[in-house]
């Protein structure tokens, strides 16, 4: 049996494809990961997605008997 001659080409073909294809969704990574970084968010590789820290509240501040809160108007 003798080889076909006029498709030597394919495997290089789907080779650049692959590479070409990984290429752009490394890309695409990269610019999401650095969306995220740049709104103030950590990007979780484990999941790959955006994630906020909500800020801590401070509780209501008490007075204390006998004490007065001053206010700067």
């Amino acid at each position: 049996m003798r080889k076909p001659e006029g498709r030597w080409w394919l495997p290089l073909g789907l080779l650049f494809l692959s590479a070409l294809g990984g290429g752009f969704i490394w890309l695409r990574l990269q610019h999401a990961i650095e969306r995220c970084v740049d709104a103030g968010g950590k990007w979780a590789s484990s999941d790959r997605r955006c994630t906020f820290v909500e800020p801590e509240e401070q509780p209501p501040l008490l007075a204390r008997p006998g004490t007065t809160l001053e206010h700067a108007d």
